[in-house]
């Protein structure tokens, strides 16, 4: 441990805390499950930020939550099947963190008048963005070294040509790019992955770690979309009836539903005029949710009923009129012989 004043510790390995100590930076490129435990016994009192090698996370977070988040962690490692080999382990952590972790639209400075930079910031932080499920590139790329950290597989974080934040990986000698930020949605969808290297469609090691169980859900929605009618008026009731029992719809953030949705409507639909927008309940904070439309009729998922319901135009006007609920930015939802828009 490397005290750089009187408060603030560099923790590197498992030794006293000075008394003074306020603010615990961990290394998340080199850390155990030895180094955990001690903070977890012995920095009660303190607030914690990341770093790697010698550059310094400058968000920090409170014992609490930096203790709930690795009880997170504690989990998957918990729930990973034993007999893997690194590469195994890999994949494992990659869709075991995609799963728990999504983006949040209300960080997104071209959808909202008014950004909150206090949460902006604590999103970069890993131990809240493991706590709240709202991750950012810079928290997603941090994160997945983290565990990669911990299950002792070499890992680092690069920039991509497309100006991602990614990861890299090296095992057996081999160097393998991986960005769980292009991920997300297709984890949440139980998708074939596109950026996992050249493992992205790999049944024999998907299964292995429990991520499917003879199928991927884009083969189950194929099948049961086949036996939709085209040509009907509530062509989108259909698809959304047929597939909502086909996902955990209950565990995917809103912004991947919306992507999921978007994928699905693309490949099955092109030719429709499919609308998804994003909306939000006015509560203590935005709740953001996505409003799907095609030919003046309006789905949204009912979180307490478990499926699409409809929405009527008249509701959606009314509320919208009464700020019970709001559109965030360049959003337009098409209404009949009108248009909603902010």
């Amino acid at each position: 441990m490397k005290e750089t004043n009187k408060s603030i510790c560099d923790v590197s390995n498992s030794s006293s805390l000075s008394s003074n100590t306020k603010y615990v930076t961990v290394d998340i490129s080199n850390v155990d499950n030895s180094l955990i435990s001690y903070l977890k016994e012995n920095a009660k009192n303190c607030l914690f930020t990341d770093r790697i090698n010698d550059r310094r996370g400058f968000v920090y977070v409170d014992y609490n939550i930096f203790v709930k988040a690795q009880n997170i962690i504690d989990d998957i490692f918990m729930h990973k099947p034993k007999d893997l080999d690194q590469l195994q382990t890999a994949r494992y952590l990659y869709i075991s963190l995609g799963k728990l972790v999504g983006y949040d639209i209300n960080m997104v400075e071209e959808k909202n008048s008014f950004l909150n930079f206090n949460n902006i910031s604590l999103v970069n932080n890993i131990w809240n963005a493991l706590i709240t499920g709202k991750a950012s590139n810079i928290s997603l790329a941090k994160l997945y070294l983290y565990l990669c950290s911990l299950a002792k597989i070499k890992c680092e974080i690069i920039r991509t040509s497309d100006n991602y934040l990614a990861n890299k990986l090296t095992i057996d000698g081999n160097d393998l790019m991986v960005n769980l930020a292009k991920d997300t949605f297709y984890i949440q969808a139980n998708f074939p992955t596109t950026s996992f290297s050249s493992y992205n469609k790999d049944y024999s090691l998907d299964k292995k770690i429990g991520y499917i169980k003879d199928e991927y859900n884009d083969q189950i929605i194929d099948k049961s979309l086949s036996k939709v009618d085209y040509f009907s008026n509530n062509v989108v009731e259909q698809i959304l009836m047929r597939t909502q029992n086909i996902f955990e719809i209950d565990k995917i953030k809103p912004v991947e539903l919306g992507l999921i949705y978007k994928h699905i409507f693309d490949k099955y639909c092109p030719d429709y005029d499919i609308v998804i927008n994003n909306l939000y309940v006015n509560e203590d904070e935005k709740k953001h949710f996505i409003l799907i439309s095609h030919d003046s009729l309006h789905y949204s998922y009912n979180y307490k009923k478990h499926s699409f319901t409809s929405v009527s135009e008249d509701d959606l006007v009314t509320n919208l009129a009464d700020k019970k609920l709001g559109l965030y930015e360049d959003e337009v939802i098409p209404i009949k012989n009108n248009a909603l828009s902010l």
